[in-house]
């Protein structure tokens, strides 16, 4: 976990109620992870001005500048996009889903070894598709 990735996780954490503070300890927070994100990437982060909106419109600042800073962690930042919903991404252009994939499909030696394992998650779950929710979402 990167330091800009913490702060953005304790500003979250202080917008929702976990931690004292509230929105004026997120925005802190908020700013000090964009800081972080830019210095991990060799930017200056001198004079940097973030504007901080609070509630629900900063819960979504938050989730995008996070998804921002895991620029060169694609699992980490897609793990954060199905956590959030932010931020709002195209499809694909020649998409054949009709969604942003939310899930891997389990491998096809899964069946084939496990069939009666993979049945029941199957069961349990719903469709082994790409856009079939994971159990946490």
């Amino acid at each position: 976990m990167t330091y800009s990735q913490l702060n953005f996780l304790m500003a979250e954490a202080a917008e929702r109620g976990y931690i004292s503070g509230g929105s004026a300890m997120a925005a802190t927070y908020y700013l000090e992870g964009i800081a972080a994100s830019y210095e991990a990437n060799g930017i200056s982060s001198a004079g940097l001005s973030a504007p901080y909106s609070g509630g629900n419109a900063g819960l979504r600042q938050i989730a995008e500048q996070e998804w921002v800073a895991l620029y060169m962690q694609g699992y980490e930042a897609w793990a954060e996009y199905r956590r959030t919903g932010y931020p709002d991404l195209p499809l694909a252009i020649d998409a054949e889903e009709n969604r942003i994939p939310t899930r891997f499909n389990y491998p096809t030696n899964e069946q084939s070894l496990n069939n009666e394992s993979y049945t029941a998650a199957v069961n349990d779950q719903g469709p082994d598709t790409l856009t079939n929710p994971t159990c946490w979402q």
